[in-house]
């Protein structure tokens, strides 16, 4: 026996019409499981009404796939949502490498969206507009990473001696584990360095001034030089402070950041390709890390678009 339905084909493409617990069903042509829906309808089954029950069952599975799946798909967190090949944050429609990545894993089914995806909801938390609008880009173009956690990675030139002190000396309190220190900052493996925010200068007009210090690669190896040491550091993207405009916008400031390693090299090209990165000396468990890929335009004329003056103004 088999279950009853009409097949059509015409320009406008192909159809299935069938019935099943009771309930007409059409099928399109571009149904992901079309091919399996007709698979099973051209088949001979036993008449029994269990059997014939099973396979009801079975179609109907096959049939609701589509809207199952994006409906999982749709809701990634409370604010970030996929619909229809685009990603939205808070109902507006977000675009760039970052978005496409995400877009493109949650397509495929494969949950490794989630570092990204939480990135986004940490940069939401920043106070800054202006650091709102531009760190997004700025990762984009500058090729640099981020963790399960919605962290990013970057990297920092110290001193090459014991305690990774900084290049240079600021009158600035520092925060290193909960101690203050003035002057050159240790920064050993592990801890974290908090700055009050309401002292580090947010305007990116300032080249040199204070705050605390993340950079690219190529940057901070410059810093760190051939006796110097070039670490890993990870902050949130809620503590960036501003993005200056100096050394093509090739470093930030921030108010607070977490010794990760000492960085051996660079940490990931401009792909896509996820990595297992120790963090931790000595800790078995790595954590993984998303390469934020290059979307090839890195003009820096986006950095500069004007916000209003109290826009530059932060809360501490």
């Amino acid at each position: 026996m088999r279950i009853p339905f009409i097949r059509t084909e015409n320009e406008s493409g192909r159809n299935l019409m069938l019935a099943l617990a009771g309930r007409p069903h059409v099928i399109a042509g571009d149904h992901p499981k079309f091919d399996q829906i007709c698979d099973l309808l051209t088949r001979e089954y036993d008449a029994a009404p269990e059997a014939l029950a099973a396979v009801e069952s079975d179609l109907l599975a096959l049939i609701d796939f589509a809207d199952t799946a994006i409906a999982a798909m749709r809701a990634l967190t409370d604010r970030v949502t996929y619909l229809g090949g685009t990603l939205f944050f808070d109902g507006d429609p977000i675009h760039g490498a970052l978005a496409d990545h995400i877009v493109a894993k949650v397509e495929q089914n494969d949950d490794s969206w989630t570092g990204p995806v939480n990135f986004l909801e940490n940069l939401a938390a920043n106070p800054a507009r202006h650091v709102r609008k531009r760190l997004y880009r700025w990762i984009s173009d500058r090729g640099m990473t981020i963790t399960e956690d919605g962290l990013l990675v970057g990297y920092k030139g110290v001193h090459r001696d014991e305690q990774n002190t900084s290049i240079t000396a600021g009158s600035n309190t520092v925060w290193v584990d909960g101690v203050p220190h003035t002057g050159h900052i240790p920064n050993p493996v592990g801890a974290t360095l908090v700055m009050a925010r309401s002292e580090v200068d947010n305007e990116r007009d300032a080249p040199c001034s204070q705050g605390l210090h993340v950079g690219t690669h190529d940057y901070a190896s410059g810093w760190a030089g051939d006796h110097g040491r070039l670490l890993l550091v990870a902050f949130n993207p809620r503590d960036v402070v501003a993005i200056p405009r100096d050394a093509g916008y090739a470093k930030i400031r921030v108010c607070r950041y977490t010794v990760l390693d000492t960085a051996a090299g660079k940490l990931t090209e401009t792909t896509w390709r996820t990595k297992e990165v120790d963090v931790t000396s000595g800790d078995p468990d790595a954590t993984t890390i998303v390469g934020i890929a290059d979307d090839g335009d890195s003009e820096v004329d986006d950095y500069d678009v004007d916000d209003n003056p109290g826009d530059e103004a932060v809360a501490a």
